[in-house]
């Protein structure tokens, strides 16, 4: 196929205007925003290190564990042009044969609040609940199962996995408060 003149012009054109994009965007610097947690949203990690949580089951059975970790890191997001740099506490809650770890986030709203629930089991993460920039006046008070709630937020996973956790109610006061399992199993606060 012969290519015409015009074919060959607007080739060129094309081509063209994607170097001079390429060139314009190539030597820029990504934009940084960096972000902190509010004392406000600080104040929603209610555990303290070593602290013992004990839990039961449906069966009645205590599940003892400890705050075996609070710590504070950075959380960083990018792209070809912009870095996200949260601030994000980390904590963990260890019991005899799974782990809790929860993770909050800072957002670029402060009166917001990003969080993850990893539930784990031999190391290896099982389930993940995430609730991404969730004001800090999110929590309610409920009524689940004929039982009261206050000021909690339900954060649900769809892991269709037997033995996975699918809903989780974490409170301002008391951190993790219920735990429902895609079968009939559950854990609760008995503190």
């Amino acid at each position: 196929m012969v290519k015409t003149n015009k074919q060959l012009i607007m080739k060129k054109f094309v081509l063209l205007i994607f170097m001079s994009f390429f060139l314009i965007n190539c030597g820029k610097d990504p934009v940084v925003t960096k972000t902190e947690l509010s004392v406000e949203a600080k104040q929603i990690i209610p555990y303290t290190i070593n602290e013992i949580i004990n839990w039961k089951d449906q069966a009645g059975t205590l599940h003892t564990g400890k705050v075996s970790w609070i710590k504070t890191n950075r959380y960083i997001l990018s792209s070809s042009d912009e870095i996200f740099d949260n601030e994000e506490i980390e904590t963990n809650i260890d019991f005899e044969t799974f782990r809790f770890v929860i993770k909050q986030r800072s957002t670029t709203d402060p009166n917001k609040v990003s969080y993850t629930f990893e539930y784990v089991v031999n190391n290896k993460i099982e389930t993940v609940f995430d609730m991404y920039d969730m004001p800090l006046n999110a929590f309610r008070n409920i009524v689940y199962q004929d039982q009261n709630y206050y000021n909690v937020v339900i954060a649900r996973s769809y892991s269709y996995n037997g033995d996975a956790p699918v809903l989780l109610m974490f409170s301002k006061t008391k951190g993790i408060e219920y735990v429902q399992f895609y079968t009939s199993k559950w854990f609760k606060i008995s503190n």
